[in-house]
């Protein structure tokens, strides 16, 4: 009967565990892809993916995730993710020869440098990502930049017909 008590414990704690990654995720998530100010507008979009959180738990799961405030263009108040705190990438942990996780070199065509207002590089990019088109090799980003890397021949033209969508005054 002990026994069962434990594994019941240790089953809790991991249910916990799974339920609180879901919501830092969906966290980081909401605040790379809309200008959210208050806690309210981050309880109301998490409840969009029906993960219902306190304001005492998601005031700890800020300060966990390090979500600063910035002033957006529009002079708004919204959390932003520290530059240290970007999702992790979907690669994962790869050893191919001595050097873990590098896979080799990659040919690209151009390359794209924008200019960002403060904490909004990471929406933008994440939308740029979200095109998934196929000229663009990679993104990366910083607090006020975004580098878009084309695919091995992509001219600068296609690569900016490419991120349009996302980002329509690139063509003006």
């Amino acid at each position: 009967m002990l026994y069962g008590l434990f594994a019941h414990d240790r089953l809790k704690k991991a249910i916990r565990g799974k339920m609180r990654k879901k919501r830092l995720d969906a966290i980081r998530r909401h605040i790379l892809r809309s200008e959210i100010s208050t806690q309210e507008e981050l309880q109301t979009a998490l409840l969009s993916e029906d993960i219902s959180v306190s304001q005492a738990t998601l005031s700890r799961d800020l300060e966990i995730l390090g979500i600063e405030k910035s002033t957006s263009p529009s002079g708004k108040k919204v959390y932003i993710l520290p530059r240290d705190n970007r999702p992790p990438s979907s690669r994962g942990e790869l050893r191919i020869g001595r050097t873990e996780g590098f896979i080799g070199p990659v040919d690209t065509g151009e390359m794209l440098l924008l200019n960002t207002a403060e904490g909004h590089a990471a929406r933008i990019a994440s939308e740029i990502e979200e095109l998934s088109a196929p000229e663009v090799a990679d993104v990366f980003f910083g607090p006020t930049h975004i580098v878009v890397i084309g695919q091995k021949g992509t001219t600068r033209q296609a690569l900016l017909c490419a991120i349009a969508p996302a980002i329509p005054e690139v063509l003006r």
